[in-house]
């Protein structure tokens, strides 16, 4: 499972094999679920690299990361076909037909994210540093 094993970032190495998240988890839904109802819609932002200068080990979502590795992502074991920008550093998801990822697991608003890094050998670990995960 991903975990918050840092203080501010989710960290997802090429060694790892597929790390999984429940989004929002058990305790965000009871803290901070309103009567509103989810839309489905669920965005990722990145950590952002101190003055916009990636290392060489650093993967993410914009053109200049395809040639050190992609991030492949799954929702609820749906691929994840495009990761459109948004703003900063976060970009929402979208699957085959669209933005809108339905009412969640057994309809409880909740997410199951599978994240794997797939990167070409070249002897230098890569990583990516998600900061956040939101469910709109």
């Amino acid at each position: 499972d991903l975990k918050i094993d840092h203080k501010d970032f989710f960290y997802l190495r090429d060694t790892d094999e597929t790390l999984s998240t429940i989004v929002p988890n058990s305790a965000e839904v009871q803290s901070y679920r309103t009567v509103d109802a989810v839309e489905g819609y669920i965005m990722v932002c990145l950590r952002i690299c101190p003055l916009k200068r990636c290392s060489d080990d650093y993967v993410g979502f914009g053109e200049s990361s395809k040639f050190r590795g992609t991030i492949d992502i799954k929702v609820d074991g749906r691929p994840v076909t495009r990761k459109r920008h948004v703003d900063g550093s976060c970009y929402l998801l979208e699957h085959e037909n669209g933005f809108r990822w339905g009412a969640g697991q057994d309809g409880s608003g909740q997410y199951r994210i599978d994240f794997r890094l797939d990167v070409p050998p070249k002897g230098i670990e890569k990583n990516v540093k998600i900061s956040s995960i939101i469910v709109l």
